[in-house]
């Protein structure tokens, strides 16, 4: 949330910015400091910022039940978004934080990468293979996933079970993208994986 420690880190920078952040702050509210940076489209400060708040402050969540990674991910058109999404990962963003369960929003226990597939599926770029391997979204962030975390904690983001007990190869497979559910078969997902229903990904 919005403090005074965050409003001297910002302030340091350009006392202009941070005096806009207050008067922004009625139509952002619930929002966290980080995703309202998100907002100005300056990335080199984004990435002052960063270096100047903790790990907690990076990861926290705001009232929507979202970090700013996810915030982030969930955005369609955000200019630099892979950009932005490095800079968090290259700063410590947990990739397994998951929407709190406590929250009545639809997406409970999702991941910021069970995020991203919904924001590319409404983008409708989900039209096969060569679009998911050859540079797409998705895939040029799960590459720098791969490049900034270890490997345990990837297949753990591959593997999470929302509260419903569904995964991100289920979700790939519920919204129809059989180009990214043979790119994440390639990843090497858990297809054994059962939700509430008893049901998998493959059936």
């Amino acid at each position: 949330r919005v403090d005074g420690t965050m409003f001297t880190a910002l302030h340091s920078y350009t006392p202009q910015v941070a005096s806009f952040i207050r008067s922004m702050m009625q139509q952002l509210v619930g929002m966290t400091f980080l995703c309202m940076l998100c907002h100005f489209d300056d990335l080199e400060m984004f990435r002052d910022v960063l270096s100047s708040v903790t790990l907690a402050t990076i990861n926290s969540i705001d009232e929507q039940g979202l970090t700013v990674l996810m915030n982030v991910c969930l955005r369609k058109n955000q200019p630099k978004k892979i950009e932005y999404i490095e800079a968090l990962l290259q700063a410590g963003a947990d990739i397994n934080i998951t929407v709190p369960s406590t929250t009545d929003r639809p997406d409970a226990g999702w991941t910021a990468l069970m995020l991203q597939v919904f924001a590319l599926h409404q983008t409708d770029l989900f039209v096969g293979v060569p679009q998911i391997v050859n540079g797409s979204e998705f895939a040029v962030i799960m590459g720098l996933i791969k490049k900034y975390c270890p490997d345990e904690v990837v297949m753990r983001c591959l593997n999470t079970q929302d509260t419903k007990g569904n995964t991100l190869l289920m979700l790939a497979s519920t919204v129809g993208s059989v180009g990214l559910v043979k790119y994440l078969l390639e990843l090497g997902v858990d297809v054994t994986l059962k939700n509430r229903l008893g049901e998998t990904a493959l059936t």
